[in-house]
């Protein structure tokens, strides 16, 4: 399936042809479905599937969308999904779709412009790309099976700015999920997700800024937390929180700022925790777990602590 450029151009909707007594639109392309700068009003693939596991399956680079882009209610594909550079001036809605591309990229959204994103509930075999993506309001992956199949990330968004809330709430990946020298207008919330990476890092947040919290609590992460030079305006909790990196960092937040940590785990961090240079307004903490991991916080300055007895620890490093 083929719409070059101006083909498609005008005010009507791409819409998938509705088999009878289906019930809702739906399309099945073997081979790849080409999008190639298009400019349409809404593309429709609710319960669409496209088929080309040896390579492409949906190719829209440059695709311009002044509504809605809707891959929903069953929609699956199976080869690459390419959106490099498209411009979606409402929302684009993956909510409960299935991607698989397994060791390779499943979806490209690299330096493309999103109103809204909701990929909630997503299965994705395959590494989703979002390099320089720019997201006016928020992007939802709560609820998202993420596997990137291989030895690369799960999730990149190197550079990516969201304007709104990045929710990756109940979300499990295999494979690290990397954001690094982005920015989130609002909170990131981790709460209850499971990242697994145990041969490096699960989550690397190196140089972000975040303009509110980061919610982690309840999350389990097998592999290192890294959060160097971060800033985060309100409150990182990490309360009952499960880090699992034994004879290595755990927890790398050299260099980090934030207005308050919550440090709480539910079980001993294994591995260490390195706030070097770190600088924290407030900090919340159980002293007496600290006995059970190494804590490296040379440097750090703590303008208050809560826990007189954390002071008292981080004043002999």
């Amino acid at each position: 399936m083929t719409a070059w450029g101006n083909r498609s151009h005008g005010r009507r909707p791409i819409r998938c042809p509705t088999r009878a007594g289906c019930g809702r639109l739906c399309l099945h392309v073997d081979g790849e479905t080409v999008l190639h700068d298009t400019s349409v009003t809404r593309v429709e693939l609710a319960g669409a599937r496209l088929n080309n596991p040896a390579g492409t399956a949906l190719s829209a680079g440059g695709l311009v969308v002044s509504g809605g882009m809707f891959c929903t209610a069953g929609f699956t594909a199976l080869g690459r999904v390419l959106l490099v550079g498209a411009r979606l001036g409402a929302n684009l809605a993956l909510r409960k779709a299935e991607l698989c591309n397994p060791g390779k990229m499943a979806l490209v959204l690299d330096r493309a412009a999103i109103g809204d994103c909701d990929a909630s509930g997503l299965t994705c075999q395959g590494q989703i790309s979002l390099v320089f993506t720019r997201i006016a309001s928020g992007l939802n992956l709560a609820g998202a099976q993420l596997d990137s199949g291989g030895a690369q990330p799960a999730l990149v968004a190197d550079g990516a700015m969201i304007d709104g809330t990045l929710r990756l709430d109940r979300t499990h990946a295999h494979g690290m999920v990397r954001m690094t020298t982005g920015r989130v207008g609002q909170r990131l919330v981790l709460t209850g997700a499971r990242l697994e990476n145990p041969a490096d890092v699960a989550l690397l947040l190196s140089g972000t800024e975040i303009a509110a919290d980061m919610f982690c609590r309840d999350a389990s992460f097998l592999g290192r937390i890294g959060l160097t030079g971060a800033r985060i305006r309100n409150r990182l909790d990490l309360d009952r929180i499960r880090i699992t990196r034994p004879g290595d960092h755990a927890l790398d937040a050299r260099g980090l700022q934030a207005g308050e940590l919550s440090l709480r785990p539910a079980e001993p961090i294994q591995g260490t925790v390195d706030l070097s240079h770190a600088r924290i307004e407030i900090l919340r903490d159980d002293p007496e777990q600290w006995f059970s991991y190494f804590l490296t916080a040379a440097g750090s300055v703590l303008a208050t602590t809560i826990a007189a007895g954390a002071a008292r620890i981080l004043s002999r490093q």
